[in-house]
C-alpha cells in the first residue's frame, strides 16, 4: 500500500494541514478539476484512475482504464479527461461529469513492427491535442478520436517527450533530453536546447515554464 498525501490550507491559518489518503497501488499522474473539486490520480499498478473529492475529502469509485496509466490531461471547454495507457496502444477517455470511461483513442502505428504507446499528452483549445509516444509525436483529433503521426517536425524528436500545455491551452511545450520545442495549432514555433530537466507547469500565456 502506498500512502498518498492530500494537502490543503485552512482559511485564515498560516499552517498547512495534510490529510493522508491510503491508495493501494502506485500513483503516477494527477489532474485537478477545480470546477468539480475532483482530483484524478492515475494508478499504474491497478490499471485505473482514482477519483478524490476535495469537497468530501474521500476517494470515490475508481475508473478502470488501460494498462499502466500514466499522464493525465484535462481537455479545455469539455468534460473529458485523457489518460495515457503507457503499456497499451491507446488512450482512455473519461467523462469527468459521469465519472466513467467513455471509450479509447487508438494510437496510429507508423510501422507494424513497432507498436506506439502513449507517454504524455497536452490538449489545445481547438479540439486537438499533442501526444508523445515511444516513437515520436502525434496529433490527436479529439472530435474524431483519431491520431496522426507527425513526421515533419523539422528536428529529431526524442521518444517519450514530456508535454505541458499553457494555462490558456494555446501552446504546448515539449521537452526530452536536450531538445525543447513550442507547439501551437499552427505547428512547431520554436526549437531550442534545454538542460534536460523535467517539465512541471506552464503559465497561461505560454511564455514561462517551470522545470525541475
Amino acid at each position: 500500500m502506498i500512502l498518498f498525501s492530500v494537502v490543503f490550507a485552512l482559511a485564515g491559518q498560516a499552517a498547512t494541514v495534510g490529510t493522508v489518503i491510503p491508495i493501494i497501488g502506485e500513483p503516477k499522474g494527477m489532474a485537478y478539476d477545480a470546477a468539480r473539486k475532483l482530483l484524478f490520480i492515475s494508478n499504474s499498478t491497478q490499471n485505473r484512475v482514482e477519483v478524490f473529492s476535495t469537497e468530501q475529502m474521500q476517494l470515490l469509485t475508481p475508473i478502470t482504464v488501460g494498462v499502466k496509466p500514466g499522464a493525465l490531461e484535462l481537455v479545455p471547454d469539455s468534460t473529458l479527461l485523457l489518460v495515457c495507457n503507457t503499456e497499451s496502444t491507446s488512450l482512455s477517455v473519461i467523462d469527468r461529469e459521469a465519472l466513467a470511461a467513455t471509450g479509447t483513442i487508438p494510437v496510429t502505428a507508423r510501422s507494424v513492427q513497432t507498436p506506439e504507446r502513449p507517454f504524455s499528452v497536452a490538449a489545445l483549445s481547438n479540439g486537438t491535442a499533442l501526444l508523445s509516444t515511444n516513437v515520436g509525436l502525434q496529433r490527436i483529433d479529439l472530435v474524431a478520436r483519431t491520431t496522426q503521426p507527425i513526421t515533419n517536425a523539422g528536428f529529431a524528436v526524442p521518444a517519450n517527450v514530456n508535454l505541458v500545455s499553457s494555462g490558456n491551452h494555446k501552446f504546448v511545450l515539449g521537452q526530452g533530453g536536450t531538445v525543447a520545442f513550442l507547439y501551437t495549432d499552427q505547428g512547431f514555433a520554436q526549437v531550442r536546447a534545454a538542460a534536460g530537466s523535467r517539465l512541471l507547469a506552464a503559465d497561461a500565456g505560454g511564455t514561462r515554464f517551470l522545470v525541475g
